[in-house]
């Protein structure tokens, strides 16, 4: 019927399948202007690794409870920290700045959830200067 109608619905697949493409790529590139660049960024900590209830390695992610709740923020919201000095986390709502020199770096991260795991992509990477409270 809807080939009678003058609709190629393969053509219109292919298309949506262009466009969920192009909609990947964008969630995913990273902005140049800011790679190797000094920056300081806001965001919550969500922990990945702990030592002594101090995050060493965590995903700064731009709103409270991302990656909690599906689906995660877009792979350039997200930074990969390592800081081996660690900070002491009191809870997964917890504002921090991060401070140093902002890496293009893709990766995917497994988040642990009560449920279990999801695995998360993240475009950027720092191994920061200073962690600090917000």
């Amino acid at each position: 019927k809807l080939k009678d109608e003058g609709l190629d619905v393969d053509a219109l697949f292919a298309k949506r399948e262009k466009i969920i493409e192009q909609r990947r790529r964008a969630a995913e590139s990273v902005n140049e202007d800011l790679v190797e660049q000094d920056v300081r960024l806001p965001g919550y900590l969500l922990p990945l690794e702990m030592r002594d209830r101090r995050a060493v390695e965590f995903l700064l992610v731009p709103t409270v409870g991302a990656c909690i709740h599906t689906p995660p923020p877009p792979a350039n919201q997200m930074v990969h920290v390592r800081y081996p000095q660690g900070i002491a986390v009191d809870g997964l709502y917890t504002p921090v700045w991060i401070n140093g020199k902002l890496k293009a770096e893709s990766s995917v991260q497994k988040v642990g959830y009560s449920d279990g795991q999801a695995r998360v992509s993240v475009s950027y990477a720092m191994q920061p200067d200073a962690v600090e409270p917000y």
